[in-house]
């Protein structure tokens, strides 16, 4: 008998898979990490409202079974009308008030609020920080590890100044991540560049990341230069305005125009002006012109009933036409995606930082 050929990347996988069956500890391997980060780069391309923003973090679990397997990573909830990548949002609720969660994903609100305190500390008095909210929705899944990302390296004047109150290691030594990490889940602190001005005080910035370390998180960091986005993923841009919202509505028009056929067609209005021709438009006056101004009541709305209907075929008409230019506008898009991530994927390349 032939033997089949099964290639070292699955073997690989095949083995990690085990260990993780067996109950071992797995680490998050090279393409898992790579891919979160990447997804959530082509994600902000993907959403017109977040083309242009830089600066990003989100916090995930992920099972230890898609710790080691790339392939089976699931967002919940997904990027609208993206089915298979992540959301990034300005307000952490937007992921907490989502039935099965498994992640936050934030921008930082300029000049204000920094992205890594909307996930790692209370917002509002009396309530929980997001990630603890995440770590209450994950409670009765088995993870095997848990991944906090930031574009950039925590800043030395906030996240790693010398007040205790700003420092983000604080909330990142206390729970829900003591709980993951007495439970043997893999923690990851990851991040792609240095913080603006920081870049001239890299020794400041390992300093705090060897905090990071102390507290038990596995540090990495995977660069990417967004000042400088892949022309590919620019292309695809125009791909997310495809879907007109004209377009969207046409198929509950259409089913209000299937019904026209049950409409009644006005008959009884029929001879209206004739008969109540000599009647005011009040009610005032004899019985028969009370009934005449009720009978106006019920044909004008019958009217406009038989107006909407009349012009269901133009409806149908324009509908179609919406369609077809839309699938033309949309043409070549999914190919266009794809030469985004191949794009995305050679500029991401994720390794242990070097924090000595």
């Amino acid at each position: 008998m032939g033997q089949s050929h099964v290639s070292p990347s699955t073997r690989t996988v095949l083995w990690l898979l085990l260990l993780v069956g067996s109950g071992s500890a797995v680490e998050i391997t090279k393409q898992v990490m790579e891919k979160l980060v990447q997804d959530f780069y082509i994600s902000k391309y993907l959403n017109p409202d977040t083309v242009n923003r830089s600066q990003w973090a989100f916090l995930i679990g992920l099972t230890s079974q898609q710790c080691v397997d790339h392939n089976i990573v699931r967002y919940s909830p997904d990027l609208l009308d993206h089915e298979g990548y992540p959301a990034i949002d300005m307000d952490p609720g937007y992921f907490t008030r989502t039935a099965g969660y498994n992640y936050v994903a934030v921008f930082p609100n300029s000049g204000d609020l920094c992205s890594e305190y909307k996930i790692l500390k209370a917002l509002q008095e009396g309530q929980s920080s997001a990630a603890q909210q995440l770590a209450t929705q994950l409670g009765s899944t088995e993870l095997g590890c848990v991944v906090f990302y930031t574009t950039n390296s925590p800043c030395l004047s906030k996240c790693f100044s010398q007040e205790q109150s700003t420092r983000i290691d604080t909330p990142l030594g206390q729970e829900p991540f003591t709980t993951w990490m007495s439970k043997g889940v893999n923690l990851y602190f990851v991040y792609s560049e240095y913080f603006g001005q920081d870049v001239r005080k890299q020794a400041e910035v390992k300093a705090g990341l060897r905090n990071v370390r102390n507290l038990g998180y596995q540090v990495h960091t995977c660069p990417y230069q967004p000042s400088t986005p892949c022309p590919e993923c620019l292309e695809a841009f125009p791909c997310n305005n495809c879907r007109e919202k004209y377009c969207t509505a046409c198929s509950q028009r259409a089913k209000k125009c299937a019904e026209c056929q049950k409409v009644r067609q006005c008959e009884d209005c029929r001879g209206l002006e004739e008969t109540c021709s000599d009647c005011k438009t009040t009610e005032s006056g004899c019985k028969r012109c009370g009934e005449c101004w009720k009978r106006r009541g019920s044909c004008k709305e019958c009217k406009n009933i038989q107006d909407f209907c009349n012009n269901c075929k133009e409806t149908s008409r324009n509908c179609n036409t919406c369609q077809t230019d839309r699938e033309n506008k949309c043409k070549g898009c999914s190919l266009k995606h794809k030469q985004c991530r191949s794009c995305v994927s050679q500029r991401v390349s994720c390794s242990p930082a070097q924090l000595e």
